[in-house]
């Protein structure tokens, strides 16, 4: 046997341990899926039945593997239990530093004309309306850090829930969130979000937000004595005129990369939010368009902090890794080129996408129980540049795909003598 496939099999004893950890109320027949699904999907890096079945290289015909995952993705729903477990994954991980992003997202599929409750969506990166999913992703990402951890990604389609809107949907993940983490970290979310029911909803649980405003939005001000004026006005014409005396240097994501810094301009005041009826402070950040950016939080600061200004720029930055966590899932795993017909079986590939990415960051990208393994699969990914990759994730995913190369699925129950015929093989 050589290292590779040593390694290889180790990394997938290491798959079916973590799974059977997970999920140890499966039956055989859905402990067998889970498995193959999640190995296939980590060897190929594929969305796709057929790349998957290929990537398990079973001894029998191609097209009997790719039946069999077929009939037992439409058997039944397993993406809420996905879900639920990646979700608990993070309990221990949760502090008050903890940035959690909420960020909409899309699987278009323009051709797909007979997969079940297509709907029309906007394709972020055309710009345009077509046919396809809507996605709901929450990322968490500590301070400072540029790698995030997916907590969920749970599909939506109009047609499937009519009864439901993508509020109601992007509200049941955070009272997910809520009952698993409890009240720690920070949420931030772009301009879609600026929305009375989210900030009701974290007014009511106590949470601390950071939401970019809408250029529409009607303030009621408050004065420096801390009276509030009862005249509404737009929230563009209280930024415009809102004094910005701090002149900060700051990165720009765009793209999946920094940008160069840019000098900017950055201010902030209290004004009153009438959805909550409670005081929020308005941060303004010039320089970097025409319009001003808008943060409204409920995070105490000082209105002439630096340190406390630049803090909450930091926090809603965060929500640009999130956007980057969803180009990665489309890049690396093929996201948008799924191929099922069935809206169970779309929904369990999407969830199991989902817990191989949770995998691979929560048990070989930030465990130090597996460090050995994370930096003998970074090597395996053979990044060009070290300094220079986007994020450690699209190097995880180049290096397990090269780790399970020459690793065949055949699922069956491990040996112990498994172990000690690695050992024999190795030099002393």
């Amino acid at each position: 046997m050589s290292k590779n496939n040593q390694f290889g099999h180790r990394i997938k004893k290491q798959m079916h341990r973590y799974l059977t950890k997970k999920f140890p109320e499966l039956k055989k027949t859905q402990a067998r899926l889970f498995f193959d699904m999640i190995f296939g999907i980590c060897k190929s890096g594929d969305s796709k039945i057929s790349n998957i079945s290929r990537a398990l290289d079973e001894s029998q015909n191609l097209c009997h593997t790719v039946k069999r995952l077929y009939n037992q993705l439409n058997a039944s729903d397993y993406s809420e239990m996905l879900e639920e477990a990646t979700l608990s994954e993070y309990t221990r991980d949760f502090t008050e530093d903890t940035t959690i992003a909420l960020d909409f997202s899309d699987i278009t599929k323009p051709y797909a004309e007979k997969m079940e409750y297509l709907t029309s969506v906007r394709d972020g990166d055309k710009g345009t309306i077509g046919l396809g999913y809507n996605q709901i992703v929450l990322t968490a990402t500590q301070r400072g850090d540029d790698n995030p951890t997916v907590l969920a990604n749970s599909l939506f389609s109009k047609k499937a829930t009519p009864e439901k809107k993508s509020t109601d949907v992007a509200l049941e993940l955070l009272k997910g969130v809520l009952t698993t983490h409890g009240d720690n970290g920070v949420y931030t979310q772009d301009r879609y979000f600026d929305n009375k029911r989210f900030f009701q909803f974290f007014h009511t649980n106590k949470l601390k937000f950071v939401t970019r405003a809408k250029d529409n939005r009607k303030l009621f001000e408050v004065n420096g004595t801390g009276k509030v004026i009862s005249v509404k006005r737009s929230i563009l014409d209280l930024a415009k005129h809102c004094k910005t005396p701090l002149k900060l240097t700051l990165e720009h994501w765009e793209n999946g990369k920094w940008r160069k810094k840019k000098d900017v301009r950055i201010g902030a005041r209290r004004v009153f939010l009438p959805c909550i009826n409670a005081p929020v402070t308005l941060v303004v950040i010039k320089g970097f368009g025409k319009i001003p950016m808008m943060l409204l939080t409920n995070i105490p600061i000082q209105l002439k902090n630096e340190y406390d200004l630049k803090g909450i720029f930091k926090i809603y930055r965060s929500r640009w890794q999130c956007e980057e966590w969803i180009r990665f899932v489309k890049t690396s795993y093929n996201l948008e080129d799924i191929r099922c017909l069935n809206w169970i079986s779309i929904k369990n590939v999407v969830a199991f996408v989902l817990f191989a990415n949770n995998m691979l960051t929560k048990r070989f990208g930030y465990s130090a129980q597996t460090a050995i393994t994370r930096a003998r699969l970074l090597i395996q990914g053979k990044p060009i540049y070290h300094d220079k990759a986007k994020m450690t994730l699209y190097i995880l995913a180049d290096g397990i795909r090269e780790a399970l190369k020459s690793v065949a699925a055949y699922y069956k129950s491990i040996r112990e003598e498994f172990d000690n015929n690695i050992q024999m093989e190795l030099p002393l």
